[in-house]
């Protein structure tokens, strides 16, 4: 028998050479983990690290676009594009940490490491960790909420609570960080007046003397603010902004088909339009019920962030939406700017924080021009959807956002104060069912605005089974009377606090995340007891 031998093609050997480039990679990058705290991580192990989480952020940009896109298109049938963007969002944090491994300082220690605190008199401090700076700090004080703050620097003194024995605990403010165990104080009975300031902590906010709980600023309208020359008078300041003692209540809608529109209109009088899922942010339907619209201009959504915008094409198609539909109550100036699904690895980088002044400021000045006291309100983004505030003190101080006095321009602050993943994690269910209150109050302190939570909610468990049931987000899925009760107490103290002008609950329809459920089918399903929830909230003109 004869034994062809065959020349084997020249791509294998290519490949083969590739893969042995990837195994000498590999090897360095490991080898950089192996070497111990005596040995520094290589350059090119760095710099391979770094190059992976720009790969991996960039990816989950794509990830969160295409899910949004399949919900527009085919809203019931996105259940692939739903665990590519889990997938995706695993990898970046991955890369993350290794990046945060490489500039570990210490032996064993990461970003992620839990610190170790220590307690002298009133004052709690904590060792360092890696090359952070800011760490999440609770309280936890008996019958009051917990209360979170961000803190720079490793101490701070915390307001007294006379009698009561307060426990606190702190973590990195770093996604997926541990916290720390937990020490206490006893408090006398009667207290200071005046907390001890923050030890050792450069330029302290006030964010960082921490009460139990945020205090309700008073209940009334706030003033329009005083207009620079070129803007315009109070006179121009639309006569629709709602009073925080007339709390809109609504929910995220559109892109279900004209059925749904008698159906949100019996639970609420309010919604809150994507532009890119209902076409323009269309009031065509919604009107017809007596339903007012918050209009979300989200995008468009890109990866090099804020600043790679054309604020004159943005602005230019704001202007054109609401010719199109002069009926909207508020216009949204982008969608999470802040958040890396949708505007790249680096969305809060200085550049990012002055073009969205400026885009502000810009539609301000084009909504007078063209629509004078009959324009919409104007709602900047604020804060982040956890703890952390630094986009919000960007964005609204004139020494980092280009020199925009944005309390000039923005008449209200939206806000998604969604249950951070730690608490339920942690079995924390008091402070998740609450949501996360702490980032509403501090954000209204920042910038003196009514608030607009224009998202937040809590994922539950859909019966009966023959009902749409999509994989589940978040880490905790609780019952649908918890969700009811959820919302409801949230509205509650949102109204409670005087400032919040407006909440608008994620949605109306979305598996877990609905207050009306579909069959398979797609027909118009059974209302969850949030449903009613919130026709009772909208009855009684909380």
């Amino acid at each position: 028998m004869t034994i062809l031998r065959l020349r084997r093609p020249s791509r294998p050997r290519v490949l083969l050479t590739v893969g042995l480039i990837t195994a000498c990679m590999a090897t360095l990058v490991s080898g950089a983990f192996a070497s111990g705290a005596s040995q520094k991580p290589t350059a090119i192990a760095t710099a391979a690290a770094s190059r992976s989480l720009r790969t991996a952020s960039d990816t989950l940009a794509l990830k969160a676009e295409a899910l949004k896109r399949c919900k527009r298109e085919h809203p019931n049938h996105c259940s692939s594009q739903l665990r590519a963007l889990r997938l995706a969002r695993r990898n970046m944090l991955s890369a993350r940490a290794r990046v945060s491994r490489f500039s570990a300082p210490q032996q064993g220690v990461n970003d992620e490491t839990a610190p170790t605190i220590t307690v002298s008199g009133q004052t709690l401090t904590w060792n360092k960790i890696g090359s952070v700076t800011s760490y999440v700090f609770v309280s936890k004080a008996p019958d009051q909420a917990d209360a979170y703050s961000d803190v720079t620097g490793t101490s701070v003194t915390p307001v007294a609570v006379p009698g009561a024995t307060v426990r606190y605990s702190v973590r990195t403010n770093v996604s997926g960080s541990n916290w720390a165990r937990e020490v206490s104080i006893t408090y006398p009975a009667t207290a200071p007046s005046t907390p001890l300031a923050p030890v050792d902590t450069p330029a302290p906010a006030p964010a960082e003397t921490l009460a139990p709980a945020p205090a309700p600023a008073p209940v009334e309208t706030p003033a329009p603010a005083p207009a620079p020359a070129e803007t315009p008078t109070s006179a121009e300041t639309p006569s629709s902004s709602p009073s925080p003692s007339s709390m809109l209540v609504g929910l995220n809608a559109g892109g279900w088909g004209p059925k749904q529109y008698a159906d949100v209109a019996s639970a609420v009088k309010y919604v809150r339009l994507d532009s890119s899922v209902e076409k323009g942010c269309s009031t065509e339907g919604w009107t017809q019920v007596g339903i007012k619209v918050i209009c979300d201009i989200s995008g468009p959504y890109n990866s090099g962030g804020v600043e790679a915008l054309n604020i004159s094409a943005w602005v230019s198609n704001a202007v054109a939406i609401v010719k199109a539909n002069p009926s909207i109550l508020a216009v949204e100036v982008l969608n999470e700017p802040y958040n890396p699904a949708f505007w790249g690895s680096e969305p809060e980088a200085p550049g990012d924080k002055k073009a969205y002044a400026a885009l502000v400021k810009a539609v301000h000045e084009a909504f007078v021009t063209d629509f004078g006291s009959a324009r919409p309100l104007i709602l900047a983004a604020g804060g982040k959807w956890n703890h952390q505030v630094g986009w919000t003190e960007g964005t609204w101080d004139e020494a980092t956002n280009g020199g925009v006095d944005m309390a000039n321009y923005a008449d209200g602050v939206t806000i998604h104060p969604y249950s951070e993943d730690s608490a339920g994690e942690s079995g924390d269910m008091t402070a998740w069912n609450e949501g996360n209150r702490w980032i509403v109050a501090r954000t209204h302190e920042l910038t003196g605005k009514p608030i607009y939570v224009t998202e937040v909610g809590w994922e539950c468990v859909n019966t009966p089974a023959e009902e749409e049931e999509p994989a589940h987000e978040q880490p905790i899925q609780i019952s649908e009377a918890q969700q009811a009760e959820d919302y409801k107490n949230f509205a509650d103290w949102a109204h409670d606090t005087g400032y919040v002008a407006a909440v608008t609950f994620y949605g109306y329809r979305g598996g877990g995340w609905g207050v009306e459920s579909w069959l398979k089918s797609g027909e118009i399903g059974r209302h969850k007891p949030s449903y009613l929830a919130l026709k009772e909230l909208s009855e009684q003109g909380v």
